[in-house]
């Protein structure tokens, strides 16, 4: 037999509902911002690659010119 406590006149068990209910929530947001950040932060990644390897390309023309 389950057992149903109250207290102040509330049920505690919707409460415990709504806290489960609350951190399952917070922990896909914070799942979701952080697959956010980490996209942004490849596609800094990429960015600062690509510029590098044009400006790798450009020295390496000057350099050894064809």
């Amino acid at each position: 037999m389950e057992k149903k406590f109250k207290q102040n006149g509330k049920n505690i068990e919707t409460g415990e509902e709504q806290l489960l209910a609350l951190i399952k929530e917070a922990g896909e947001e914070a799942r979701r911002k952080k697959r956010e950040v980490m996209a942004q932060h490849c596609d800094r990644l990429r960015e600062a690659i690509r510029k590098a390897a044009t400006r790798n390309t450009l020295t390496y023309r000057v350099i050894h010119p064809s």
